[in-house]
């Protein structure tokens, strides 16, 4: 009985996997449409790496005297509040992560998976751990500019 419970979280798993793919997929290939013709109304030309378009956008505006804030092209050398505020987006997504990954460990046990999948769920825990981690130190390094 505890294999078929099994067997059906990993089914499922997997088409939630697809699904996802498929979604973001999709997405990306909007995103790259609407940033090259962004990229091509001001710079002339099309551009879909997302860090390239970004950074030659803020050039662009940089030099007529804005700032997008993402990318510091300023003699100050200050991060925008583009920027904090998009680090502070990104740690709040990344703590949200945990309630995720603590309902996988109790379903989990509740479940009685395998211990062998144990790792799956210690390994979600350490990447939000990782990505939070890394959003912290960027606002602070923003901060301390």
């Amino acid at each position: 009985m505890n294999s078929y419970y099994a067997a059906t979280l990993l089914v499922l798993a997997i088409a939630a996997g697809v699904v996802r793919s498929s979604v973001l997929a999709r997405r990306e290939r909007q995103v790259d449409s609407a940033l090259c013709d962004i990229t091509q109304k001001v710079l002339h030309r099309c551009e879909k790496d997302y860090d390239v378009a970004l950074s030659l956008l803020n050039l662009v505006f940089s030099v007529f005297g804005g700032d997008l804030g993402l990318i510091q092209y300023n003699p100050a050398g200050k991060a925008g509040l583009l920027a904090i505020a998009f680090s502070l987006v990104c740690i709040g997504i990344g703590a949200l992560t945990f309630i995720i990954d603590f309902d996988a460990v109790e379903q989990g046990v509740r479940y009685g998976l395998p211990e062998r999948y144990a790792w799956y769920c210690a390994f979600g825990l350490l990447v939000g751990l990782i990505f939070l981690y890394w959003q912290v130190l960027r606002l602070l390094g923003y901060l301390r500019q």
